[in-house]
Formats: structure tokens, C-alpha cells, sequence
């Protein structure tokens, strides 16, 4: 995560324990009101973002073009500034 972004020492990831004994598992990830609730209950919490991968292919419209994507994730508009790492193509601005 240090490559990924400059904040990797007060970045935290939330990951939920799920199940008892024999069926216990630990998911990286946890509901998505966590966040919500986080950010209103904990003051040391000072942003938070949600990641959500779609495990399915997507379809998606721009303008009169229509694309599918089978490796997508979704993620809150914060994804930009709790992760100060450089684009590829385009710009974080570019996005709603």
C-alpha cells in the first residue's frame, strides 16, 4: 500500500469477522453503513471510503456509446482524496 499512496500511515482497512467456531471467516470489507457510521461516531475518523467490487460484468453508457466491463469496482468520491496516487489517463475531476 506505501507504492499505492503517500497517507499508508493513517489509512486504516475495516475488515469484519463473520460466524462462530468452526465457521468463522474474516472478510476484508464489512457492511457498507460502517462508514457512515464511523465518520459520525468516531472522532479520530476523519474520512472514509467505500470500495465495492462488481463480481459480475457491468454495463455502461457514455454518450451514445454502450461498453460492458467484467473487472470493475465502485467506490465513494473520497476514493480521490484519501488516495493521492497519480491517474493513468484522465482525471479524478472527471468524476461526479
Amino acid at each position: 500500500m506505501t507504492a499505492f499512496t503517500s497517507t499508508v500511515n493513517t489509512c486504516v482497512l475495516v475488515v469484519a469477522h463473520i460466524g462462530t467456531d468452526g465457521s468463522k471467516q474474516t472478510w476484508e470489507g464489512t457492511q457498507r453503513p460502517v462508514a457512515s457510521s464511523a465518520l459520525r461516531e468516531v472522532p479520530e475518523v476523519k474520512q472514509a471510503v467505500r470500495v465495492t467490487q462488481n463480481h459480475n460484468v457491468s454495463l455502461f453508457t457514455y454518450g451514445d456509446k454502450t461498453f460492458t466491463e467484467d473487472q470493475c469496482a465502485y467506490a465513494d468520491a473520497a476514493f480521490f482524496t484519501l488516495f493521492d496516487f497519480n491517474l493513468v489517463k484522465g482525471s479524478e475531476n472527471s468524476f461526479p
